[in-house]
């Protein structure tokens, strides 16, 4: 799955009017901005812009402010995606091989860097409205992006009894990366230990500075 976002350093819905913006990004920010740390599990898929599933993994997850993350794909393949706030690590199990980068401190185009990072610097990069939900438990919202050389164009974020459920990502070129979330503890213990990564002994390391 990290593959994915290792080149991109990184459901389709309509924009809403009627919402207004500014209300939308208070409400968005104060349910980022009460989330200090998480845990839990993960789904993905990506589906072009045909709807045709493209690839398809699942794994778990823990997030920690500022900009902390471990990312682990279990299937199809193992990965790890892990971030101290500086650096960015994806270590392949299977092909011994590992890439580091680093952190840009204004980049939101990860679901695990959206989540770790300022959540108030979202309407800096965005304009953030509300889309509507059957489901009064539900708050659901549109994120464009500002910045037109930007990997995707549109999020949509989806918070269920305030508890984040669901996320998804929409490229240029119309492909669709879904992320629905379970199991999700909000705001554990986590250590920042936990965000540091050794890369095995024997393993490639490419550097991308």
């Amino acid at each position: 799955m990290f593959k994915l976002f290792a080149k991109l350093s990184c459901a389709v819905c309509l924009l809403v009017p009627g919402f207004v913006a500014a209300d939308a990004a208070s409400d968005l920010t104060q349910l980022l901005g009460g989330m200090n740390s998480a845990s839990g599990q993960f789904e993905q898929s990506l589906v072009d812009v045909k709807g045709q599933q493209m690839q398809a993994s699942q794994g778990a997850f823990s997030v920690k402010k500022p900009g902390k993350f471990l990312w682990l794909t279990q299937s199809p393949f193992p990965q790890q995606l892990i971030s101290n706030g500086q650096e960015l690590w994806l270590y392949d199990a299977d092909l011994e091989q590992a890439s580091v980068s680093a952190i840009n401190p204004d980049s939101q185009q990860t679901p695990a860097l959206l989540l770790s990072g300022d959540a108030k610097k979202l309407k800096d990069q965005f304009t953030i409205l509300k889309a509507p939900s059957a489901d009064a438990n539900v708050a659901a919202f549109e994120l464009t992006s500002k910045n037109t050389k930007a990997a995707f164009t549109r999020i949509s974020a989806s918070f269920n009894a305030g508890v984040l459920s669901r996320m998804s990502f929409v490229d240029k070129i119309g492909n669709t990366t879904l992320f629905i979330f379970d199991d999700v503890t909000l705001n554990p213990v986590l250590a920042d230990t936990l965000f540091e990564f050794t890369p095995p002994k024997g393993t490639d390391v490419i550097r991308n500075d």
